[in-house]
């Protein structure tokens, strides 16, 4: 009986890991394709204008270092937004592999549970 309940606890366990790594395979898959799209829009972030509010409380000269950090950072943006559909090719094989490691771990955790299982069944019966 406890070997029943165990073993229909990890299967549970391993289709939850299972569903788990599907589904976010399913949305990285799904967010790195439509990123494409959004190489053209960092020129816009250029414009972007401190609230006065926030001004107010932030000496100018944070001001001046963060709008050029961050004109220095666009390029660098705009080219990772533009290669992110393309390194969509290792997604399916880092998922697979993710699952397999999980897999390993679910598998030596059974392996070590049925041993002690049949441990303890085995100096019941002695």
């Amino acid at each position: 009986m406890l070997y029943s309940v165990f073993w229909a606890v990890l299967l549970v366990l391993l289709a939850i890991w299972s569903t788990g790594v599907w589904v976010l395979h399913a949305l990285l898959a799904w967010s790195i394709s439509g990123a494409g799209v959004l190489t053209g829009q960092a020129q816009r972030l250029e414009n972007l204008v401190v609230p006065g509010w926030l001004s107010a409380w932030l000496p100018p000269e944070w001001l001046l270092t963060f709008k050029t950090a961050w004109s220095s950072l666009l390029p660098w943006f705009e080219s990772a937004l533009a290669m992110l559909p393309s390194a969509a090719s290792w997604l399916s094989p880092l998922a697979w592999a993710v699952w397999a490691i999980g897999l390993l771990v679910f598998a030596s955790v059974a392996a070590v549970g049925h041993a002690l299982i049949w441990a303890t069944h085995r100096t019941a019966r002695a």
